[in-house]
């Protein structure tokens, strides 16, 4: 799936090049939208990378890295200083905040981020 994915980016981005390249040197029209459609796609563009950040999070929190616990085990057993590591529901919970701030609180998205 994962690659179905790159190969769907990876077509869009073509095609966005190929219409940038054509409307440089061809002189071919520039699509021009309207602005209520310009908002609205930089807010779906918002939204989808703060969910993109959210789903890391989540993973983080349900996938805790192995290596990191036994880190701090060890740090633990032989009593030295622990380093600094933000706990996975901590992180969640900040992505969480942040998001539903930058998304604004008007937004249905952004109030249950918050709450």
């Amino acid at each position: 799936m994962a690659f179905r994915n790159f190969l769907s980016d990876a077509s869009t981005a073509l095609n966005r090049a190929k219409q940038q390249a054509e409307e440089k040197l061809l002189n071919v029209e520039r699509t021009v939208y309207d602005q209520d459609f310009e908002n609205l796609l930089q807010r779906s563009e918002l939204m989808r990378n703060w969910t993109e950040k959210l789903i890391k999070s989540i993973e983080s929190l349900l996938e805790p890295n192995p290596a990191v616990r036994v880190e701090l085990f060890l740090y633990e057993k032989m009593d030295k200083k622990k380093v600094d590591y933000e706990n996975p529901s901590d992180n969640l919970g900040k992505v969480m905040e942040s998001a539903g701030n930058e998304l604004g609180p008007g937004t249905t998205y952004g109030r249950q981020l918050v709450n």
